[in-house]
């Protein structure tokens, strides 16, 4: 039951609300590439649109991961498909 109402009302009512970016995506300062998995279990769109929606940086870019919907499976993705993270980084590195 308590894992269901979890599921159910989302991870965010478990954190307090300084735990969210969307507090601080203004104050970003540096280029800002965020890459987030669409259909994870533990965010959602609108959150993550709103964080980037807030940032005040010119150069920014937000990519969705596609076709799945764990998180820790967003984090291989660009070991597969990495031209867009070494575009980003060459960019800004060079």
């Amino acid at each position: 039951m308590i894992i269901r109402i979890f599921l159910t009302i989302g991870f965010s009512f478990c954190l307090p609300k300084s735990a969210y970016p969307k507090h601080y995506a203004a104050n970003v300062k540096v280029p800002t590439f965020i890459i987030r998995v669409r259909d994870d279990f533990w965010s959602r769109p609108e959150d993550v649109q709103t964080t980037f929606a807030m940032l005040t940086v010119e150069d920014e870019k937000l990519f969705w991961v596609e076709g799945i919907n764990k998180r820790f499976d967003g984090y291989n993705y660009f070991g597969d498909t990495s031209a867009q993270m070494i575009e980003c980084f060459d960019s800004h590195m060079k």
